[in-house]
């Protein structure tokens, strides 16, 4: 049997039970922005979709269209392992600037595609959102909008993530060149997960907030507020392998409800319960749903932090969900120089397992149930729940 394997390899488990249907209807609305009705009539269809799905106890992200009042799916991606049928328009009502529509949506929930729950979150460290064209921060002298939306996120992250907390570094910029984020192979730097006892980083670029004008009513009377934009790209890496494991654009636009020389506080409710950054606050949740359901499907590694004789310390602790008695398998790694000299981490299996048995808020200690297989274990090798 082949003792080696990399780091992010390791199988999962499934439940396996019949698949089942069931026909959902609920209503969802959108606000039209520049007339634009085909962009306000797919948020509405999202909100609806995403009402059904959590009538059933689903979540989901989506990718669809309409073809003569009749929606049909090009990608659903559902935690819970569901998936939809027909998504069938019964009405559309459009009200002044108010887009509604009632759907009728037939969910199947399929177990055997479910990945084996844990109650084990995982600790995701969040920098500073970083800003691409910083010159359209001036309207509105956003000077702190990057550490704001990090700010956010991450307590958006420690309110409503299932499978993730969030270790709030909103005022620490990673010293990263941008340019090799689109690199194959490009790999962050381990050590910023190892100083924060993070499992994962997420990085967050503002890739679009410029502003657009507003065209003025009958007469120059009053004039509708501008329509600004909000683009963001999120990446997550392995804080052992330093490999880039998920990517993701998210873009939306909304009105910017200030004057063109006030300085908006983005830290403040008022900013929050705004047009925009209610908009705003909808992408961020859009993705911390993706994160989850990412997330909810990977094996929950710690490492090694520390070791005494016959017990160890883990970077997981209560805050993550750990409790005493909960068992680790300890996988050990070593690092191997490739091509170009840079080392690639490689992991091999072992035969120890530990028994948590002491529990801190963001480390655990463990003692290993077989002596003679503990010899080999070091320090930042890992320990897999099991």
């Amino acid at each position: 049997m082949n003792k080696h394997l990399t780091i992010l390899s390791v199988g999962l488990l499934f439940w396996l039970s019949p698949v089942y249907g069931e026909w959902i209807e609920s209503s969802g609305q959108a606000q039209i922005i520049n007339g634009d009705i085909n962009l306000a009539r797919q948020q509405a269809v999202d909100q609806a979709t995403h009402y059904a799905m959590l009538k059933t106890g689903m979540s989901y992200t989506s990718h669809q269209q309409v073809t003569n009042g009749q929606l049909t799916a090009d990608q659903y991606d559902v935690h819970q392992a569901a998936s939809t049928g027909e998504v069938e328009l019964i009405s559309e009502r459009i009200e002044g600037n108010q887009l509604t529509v009632q759907l009728r949506v037939d969910i199947f929930s399929d177990p055997a595609l479910q990945c084996m729950g844990a109650n084990t979150k995982v600790a995701v460290l969040i920098p500073q959102t970083e800003v691409k064209e910083r010159s359209q921060l001036r309207y509105g002298q956003l000077e702190n909008f990057g550490q704001n939306i990090s700010e956010h996120l991450s307590q958006s992250i420690n309110q409503t993530s299932r499978s993730a907390l969030a270790h709030d570094h909103s005022q620490d910029r990673l010293e990263m060149n941008s340019n090799l984020h689109d690199t194959m192979g490009y790999r962050l730097p381990s050590w910023y997960s190892e100083t924060t006892d993070s499992q994962y980083v997420l990085t967050s670029e503002i890739t679009d907030i410029s502003t657009e004008k507003s065209e003025s009513s009958f007469l120059n009377f009053w004039a509708e507020p501008p329509i600004r934009q909000f683009g963001l790209t999120l990446s997550l890496y392995h804080g052992i392998s330093g490999e880039r494991i998920w990517r993701k654009n998210y873009h939306s636009q909304a009105p910017w409800e200030y004057e063109r020389q006030q300085k908006v506080a983005t830290n403040t409710r008022n900013f929050w319960q705004s047009k925009y950054g209610t908009r705003v606050d909808n992408i961020l949740n859009s993705a911390i749903k993706d994160l989850d359901n990412l997330l909810s499907c990977r094996p929950v590694m710690a490492q090694v932090v520390a070791r005494q004789a016959d017990r160890i310390i883990i970077n997981l602790g209560r805050q993550n969900g750990v409790q005493v008695g909960d068992k680790f398998q300890i996988i050990l790694q070593k690092n191997l120089p490739d091509r170009l000299s840079k080392l690639r981490p490689l992991a091999s299996e072992s035969n120890a397992e530990v028994i948590i048995d002491q529990i801190s808020e963001m480390t655990a200690t463990a003692v290993l149930k077989n002596q003679n297989a503990s010899y080999n274990i070091q320090i930042s090798d890992i320990a897999l729940k099991i």
